[in-house]
Formats: structure tokens, sequence, C-alpha cells
């Protein structure tokens, strides 16, 4: 049986993550659907990176998928084109000075694939039979802000060297 996982940040305090973001008026919920974006993200949005080892996985107070030239290059090779990839405006938060090599991805494939509606405390459960078994990353309907990964993705991305990541497995029926 597949297993999959809730793609998240890594909590250690020793990463760099996203300490403060001006988005001028920028919609920064864009993201969030699991919808195409038709655009470019604005000169006016800036993301202010804190201190720390650099993390494949930014953590961030605005639910972006913000991940360095690493991790992308395993997203794009399990993921094919059911993303859109855009530079990440990423900046030292005391010399303001850009970032390089990162990158917002949104991802676009959205599955029904909830095995039952939730409420606020319950445990997300997957429907194995609605997840494509081609399909490595995806978002849920019902709860675009998280990303799903397949166990598959996970064990690409073991011994790389990968930091500031975590998974969180869920429950799968």
């Amino acid at each position: 049986m597949r297993e999959f996982f809730v793609l998240t940040h890594d909590d250690r305090d020793d990463l760099q993550s996203v300490s403060d973001y001006e988005v001028d008026d920028f919609d920064l919920t864009v993201f969030w659907s699991g919808n195409s974006f038709p655009s470019t993200i604005p000169d006016g949005v800036k993301l202010f990176l804190s201190e720390g080892d650099k993390s494949d996985y930014l953590g961030n107070p605005i639910s972006w998928a913000i991940v360095s030239d690493r991790f992308l290059a395993h997203i794009v090779n399990l993921a094919g084109n059911a993303l859109q990839i855009f530079a990440a405006p990423t900046y030292d938060q005391n010399t303001f000075k850009p970032i390089s090599g990162y990158s917002v991805v949104n991802v676009t494939r959205c599955l029904p694939a909830l095995a039952k509606p939730l409420t606020s405390v319950d445990r997300i459960v997957l429907n194995l039979a609605s997840i494509p078994s081609n399909v490595h990353l995806f978002r849920v309907v019902g709860h675009e802000t998280l990303l799903f990964v397949s166990e598959e993705f996970l064990e690409e991305l073991r011994g790389e060297g990968l930091q500031g990541i975590a998974f969180i497995k869920t429950k799968c029926i």
C-alpha cells in the first residue's frame, strides 16, 4: 500500500527562514489554491531571510512553498508539469541584499483525495483510490495550503543532504 506524507518545514532554530515580508498590494493567497497564476511575482514583494544555515525548504509565515535550487531539482523530477516555478524575491534581513538560489513553487495538481470530511480536530485521511499511481506531489481539495508527497518522493530525497524539510505521515485507506 502506498504511503503519503504532509510536506512541512523542519522547526530547527539554526536554519534560515522568512522572518519578515512585504507584499505591497499583492494577494499572497494566490499560491494557496492550487490554481495557475498567470503572471509573475511583482517587484513590490520581498521576503526577508533570517540568519542561519541555508534551508532547502524555507519556513515562512505566508504558507508558500519556497525551495532551494537543490530541492527544486527533485520536485521537478517527480512532479512533472503540475507546478509553476517563480524566482523567489528573497533578501537578507540585515543588508537587504538579494539572496539567490530560491524559488516559489505553485503546485497546481489538486486532488479530491480526502477519505472523509474534516473537522478542526480530525486527522487527515487520504483515499488511495483518488490518487493516481504516477502522482508524487499534490494538494488536496479542501486543504489546498498543504502539500502532500508520496513515499517515493521521500525516498528520492534520502541521503541527498537536504535540510529544513520534514514529513508527517498521513493515514491512507
